[in-house]
């Protein structure tokens, strides 16, 4: 016979069921009580169904019979005769809280944040195949789940240097930055894990992935600003520029071409080259002399020699009165600010 072998049809008596019955209400697995006594999963289904093989129906029907089941033992409420079990459990979380609290400084304080992620990774990734196995799904999945961000965040984010932590509070101070904010948090997530605690665990990677947001945030906005102060710095030196090249084109055509002055410009070049190069005066002779003393001055650095005489006479003015000013003043000047 080609295929699967069909399982040949077996009739039980009421012994055998009466035996199924008694096993199957005990706890005992269906598949396993039908392979002991030779019947199907199915059958016992139905038969479980239709009369009713349940606690409660056993419970009920004991009580019809005046057998009452006795009532499972209270627990004791101390550990030992004299240790209460309320001050042990207390005694117990307070020892707990002090682990986690020493881990987690620990933890912030020797490691970074790339290295926190990838040990939580791991652990995530451990737990969640331990869940799986044991049916708890839910909780498989959202240990998956955080494995996965971390694997991310390793990926994404390079590891940042290493930041001290204030040791002083468990709890993050708003005062803190974002950065020991997200180690803080990171830290408090890889011992919530080690304490399997699948739900805080997530808690806390989703606040060390806000401060990680705003980590980000921040450092952008910082490059926004040095991009501002560079472009605005780019732009004064361009300005610079043009105005210098345009100083540097009135000043040749002051000397050397005045047709070529802007229009705007005309009458005080003219007015210029009449009062410093002896431009349209009748003695040729006295204009070369006062042109050759000029270009003289202005090679030799003495600038203020080729400016009008109403000029330099306002620039000696000005002097005199700083001079006056400096009476009693020191020869080099201190910038203390005394």
């Amino acid at each position: 016979m080609t295929g699967l072998e069909r399982n040949k049809y077996k009739i039980a008596g009421p012994q055998t069921w009466e035996l199924v019955r008694a096993a199957y209400l005990a706890g005992e697995p269906a598949r396993v009580v039908a392979e002991r006594y030779g019947v199907t999963v199915p059958a016992i289904r139905r038969r479980a169904c239709k009369e009713k093989w349940t606690k409660r129906h056993l419970a009920e029907a004991l009580e019809a019979r005046g057998i009452v089941p006795p009532p499972p033992p209270a627990a004791p409420d101390y550990v030992e005769p004299h240790i209460e079990r309320a001050q042990q459990r207390i005694a117990d979380d307070a020892e707990r809280e002090a682990e986690i609290t020493s881990l987690v400084d620990r933890i912030a304080a020797e490691e970074d944040a790339s290295d926190i992620a990838k040990a939580i990774e791991r652990r995530a990734l451990a737990q969640a195949s331990a869940a799986m196995v044991q049916g708890r799904s839910k909780e498989a999945q959202a240990l998956a789940s955080m494995a996965e961000m971390m694997r991310r965040r390793v990926v994404a984010v390079p590891p940042p240097t290493p930041l001290s932590v204030q040791r002083e509070t468990l709890t993050p101070s708003p005062h803190l930055p974002p950065e020991d904010l997200e180690q803080r948090a990171l830290a408090q997530a890889d011992a919530a894990l080690k304490a399997g605690r699948a739900s805080d665990a997530k808690a806390f990677m989703g606040l060390a992935e806000q401060m990680r947001k705003r980590v980000e945030m921040a450092d952008a906005s910082r490059a926004a600003e040095a991009e501002e102060v560079r472009a605005s710095q780019e732009e004064a030196e361009q300005m610079v520029c043009d105005i210098f090249c345009k100083a540097a084109f009135i000043a040749n055509s002051m000397v050397h071409a005045p047709a070529q002055a802007p229009r705007a410009f005309l009458g005080l070049v003219k007015l210029w080259r009449e009062q410093n190069l002896g431009e349209g005066e009748a003695d040729a002779e006295r204009a070369a002399e006062k042109l050759a003393a000029s270009q003289a001055a202005y090679l030799e650095g003495r600038f203020e020699d080729t400016l009008p005489e109403y000029v330099r006479e306002r620039l000696q003015e000005r002097w005199t009165a700083r001079r006056e000013a400096l009476e009693g003043e020191p020869v080099i000047p201190r910038y203390d600010g005394a």
